[in-house]
């Protein structure tokens, strides 16, 4: 069956579900008592997406909003009834102040969480996120502008340097995802300049004049991938902080 077109949700509603959850995930908290705050969506139970009555709304986290929503015959999908009972069970828990009681907990691999999230901002919070939110593409430029992001991509890849919270992974992988992307464009379409020995590239300005369409296309595809890397370190760093803040 097609959905209906999403419209979006009434602010008032949408602030009476975002303070009665605190922006905690209700399957999160039915699955495992998790009542750390999530990214998330408001999910219409019915999937009627013009459906914005009170008891068809619950705040849930992206992985279960999209497995919720999801049509499939390996696994017995979540119910209408049971994300219902899930979410009633979640209001009363942060009635009781539950929430905040989990937030002054600290998990098992708190400390390390930390010390990863500051290796990252340390390799790429300075002259690295400068350059990519700042330049373009179809400029000549030093390629030792990107080692922040090449030691986030490609040096730090392995299993020491993920996070033990499962949000913070999942919005890791999205920035090495992300920077991947960028730096294959890089290798791919930019050449070191002629004469030069101090590691300054460029697209070659010969594909300007040989085919005008193609050179502005590379150009604004490095751009919307340096505004993706941009964007994941941002979701990175936010949820990072209101995790690990002590």
């Amino acid at each position: 069956m097609t959905k209906t077109p999403r419209k979006p949700t009434p602010g008032p509603i949408e602030l009476m579900v975002l303070d009665k959850s605190r922006r905690r995930c209700a399957l999160c908290f039915h699955v495992s008592g998790d009542l750390t705050e999530k990214l998330g969506q408001i999910a219409h139970l019915d999937q009627n997406r013009a459906n914005f009555a009170e008891d068809n709304l619950a705040f849930l986290c992206m992985s279960h909003h999209s497995l919720y929503d999801s049509k499939t015959s390996q696994h017995k999908n979540y119910t209408i009834a049971e994300v219902k009972k899930a979410r009633d069970r979640l209001y009363e828990a942060i009635e009781q102040g539950l929430h905040i009681q989990e937030a002054r907990k600290t998990y098992v691999g708190f400390d390390d969480d930390r010390v990863t999230l500051q290796a990252i901002i340390d390799a790429m919070g300075g002259q690295t996120m400068t350059f990519l939110r700042e330049f373009d593409f179809g400029n000549t430029f030093p390629i030792s502008n990107l080692e922040g992001l090449k030691v986030v991509v490609l040096d730090r890849c392995h299993a020491e340097h993920e996070f033990v919270d499962r949000e913070l992974e999942a919005l890791r992988k999205k920035l090495v995802e992300t920077g991947r992307r960028l730096l294959n464009l890089i290798v791919t379409y930019t050449f070191p300049l002629q004469n030069n020995s101090s590691g300054w590239v460029k697209i070659p300005d010969e594909w300007e004049e040989n085919d005008h369409h193609r050179f502005f296309k590379i150009i604004a595809e490095m751009n919307d991938a340096a505004n993706g890397v941009c964007a994941a370190y941002g979701d990175l760093v936010r949820a990072g902080r209101s995790k690990l803040a002590r």
